[in-house]
């Protein structure tokens, strides 16, 4: 025991329950709801135990080491750091509770947690119980990891038993004559805008969709059965209504288009908010993330920690794309806005590149392959014009609600989503012309 406090390290395990009740079992019960956060960064096993190891380990190896580095030069200066450091930690520990049971927010909330704070330091710097009964939590850091590792929904994704898809793994493509197969999904794309008085497409404006009408089957009425990506695209490669409560990722939908074709085909597939691919089956380019793998998950939890620990509520769920849009009715009602730079808005920046990217995978292939892409066109902002040429959507902001737009205003808003679906036509011409050069496109 003399030995433990010599080296200080009981100060260590109790900044190890602190930081595990302050920042590890918050951050890990909202990510552990929220598989497609790691989805988005595509993130892979090894990426998601870093984080868990990193979020219930190093915030108290990082406080502890800078109080003993600082016991070297002054032992009472040590326990007056530690005794700061025990007091923060019980602050945002006050704080998420307080916003938890009460409807108490902003300045007040942080004067009220600060002073709950404030009471249990001074607790704990007079009473002997608080040490010991800190000291008897020590394992509870370790069971909020096992929880989220074994337990919550993300685990799904670390568990290689439980994440493989029915299908199972990537058989060998043998060569024949199966054709290659093109599938490109348009996001956010009423296909009565393509349609002229006569509900035909319109060619002087849309002169390669209307060519592939003419030598194609097509469906004036088709729409999908959601207005949410989420929801509409598993919805439309496995053939079944989606539930939504569930993220769409292959572990919940493993009965797919991908997994199907897989038995027989190659497949290049580049998805967005999406990973119905599985990874033994496709290894995905990223779908227009920033930040991917381990730096993309420490950045988007780093942001789901700060709404956590904000004394206002977030405008969304600060984990999940599903609930952010399963609650979009509710917060509406509300009258609270959503927040437009969501993970999912991100991702339409990049658009052409991504583009530009699956027309060079458009290859002639001795095995039959599968080429899938998912991109976020004529999806807003509307940025582009009909000849990619991109201008400052910007200057069009969001300054009215969505039920008090003034006319203008709407068909200015119109007017650009039409030019951007020009662009889209362009882009709809360069694949057909690909697979013409690649010697293709009369079999695929």
């Amino acid at each position: 025991r003399r030995w433990l406090e010599r080296a200080h390290l009981w100060a260590l395990v109790e900044l190890f329950v602190l930081t595990g009740f302050a920042i590890a079992q918050p951050l890990l019960d909202v990510t552990g709801k929220s598989p497609d956060l790691f989805v988005f960064s595509r993130a892979g096993r090894g990426d998601i135990l870093q984080l868990v190891v990193g979020v219930t380990l190093l915030p108290a190896l990082g406080v502890w080491a800078g109080e003993v580095l600082v016991g070297l030069v002054s032992e009472p200066l040590h326990r007056l750091l530690h005794l700061v450091a025990v007091t923060m930690l019980l602050t945002l520990v006050a704080i998420q509770v307080v916003k938890t049971v009460t409807e108490v927010r902003g300045p007040v909330l942080v004067v009220l947690a600060a002073a709950v704070g404030l009471l249990a330091g001074v607790l704990y710097a007079r009473q002997a119980w608080v040490n010991l009964w800190l000291r008897y939590l020590a394992p509870a850091p370790l069971v909020f990891a096992l929880l989220f590792v074994l337990v919550s929904p993300t685990s799904k994704l670390v568990l290689p038993a439980r994440a493989a898809p029915s299908g199972g793994g990537a058989a060998a493509v043998a060569p024949g004559e199966r054709p290659p197969v093109v599938l490109i999904f348009f996001d956010e794309f009423p296909l009565k805008a393509l349609l002229d008085s006569k509900g035909r497409v319109d060619r002087r404006v849309y002169p390669n969709f209307a060519e592939f009408a003419e030598r194609s089957t097509w469906y004036r009425n088709a729409t999908g059965v959601s207005g949410f990506t989420g929801w509409a695209m598993p919805a439309m490669l496995t053939g079944r209504y989606p539930s939504k409560v569930k993220a769409p990722i292959y572990y919940e939908y493993p009965d797919n288009l991908f997994t199907l074709f897989s038995r027989r085909y190659d497949l290049k597939v580049y998805e967005t908010i999406s990973q119905l691919c599985p990874p033994t089956l496709c290894e995905q380019p990223v779908g227009g993330a920033e930040r991917t793998g381990l730096r993309g998950v420490l950045w988007e939890s780093a942001k789901v920690y700060r709404d956590i620990v904000s004394p206002y509520d977030a405008a969304i769920d600060p984990g999940s794309l599903v609930s952010q849009t399963a609650n979009q009715d509710a917060a509406a009602q509300d009258g609270k806005p959503l927040d437009p730079k969501f993970r999912f808005n991100r991702l339409r920046l990049n658009q052409p590149s991504r583009f530009t990217d699956f027309l060079n995978g458009l290859q002639r292939s001795d095995t039959p392959t599968m080429h899938f892409l998912h991109i976020l066109l004529p999806h807003a902002p509307w940025r582009y014009l009909p000849s990619g040429a991109e201008y400052n959507y910007k200057t069009f902001g969001r300054s009215f609600k969505s039920d008090q737009t003034p006319a203008p205003i709407r068909e200015l808003a119109h007017e650009r989503m039409l030019l951007q679906l020009a662009y889209t036509d362009r882009l709809i011409g360069q694949a057909v012309q690909r697979l013409k050069a690649q010697g293709i496109w009369d079999k695929a």
